[in-house]
């Protein structure tokens, strides 16, 4: 089995899938997803897993990091 370097690659779409089930299934996934029903579920699952405290709070420590970066860099 090939060994896949992931960070190489700048988006999803250039990682190579090496199984044709793969691919299949994402495409399926794709087209699901621009569905009504794929888009409510995808809105509904990503509302509640925002409410979910660890989520809150890896969230406020980025927010936290990126204000001390912007103010470290003017000074």
């Amino acid at each position: 089995m090939q060994e896949i370097n992931y960070k190489s690659y700048k988006n999803k779409e250039e990682i190579p899938i090496l199984c044709p089930s793969c691919r299949q299934r994402k495409l399926y996934r794709k087209v699901w997803v621009t569905t009504e029903h794929g888009k409510k579920w995808q809105r509904d699952y990503f509302r509640e897993y925002r409410k979910r405290p660890y989520v809150k709070a890896k969230a406020h420590e980025y927010y936290l990091r990126k204000k001390v970066e912007k103010y470290k860099k003017y000074g």
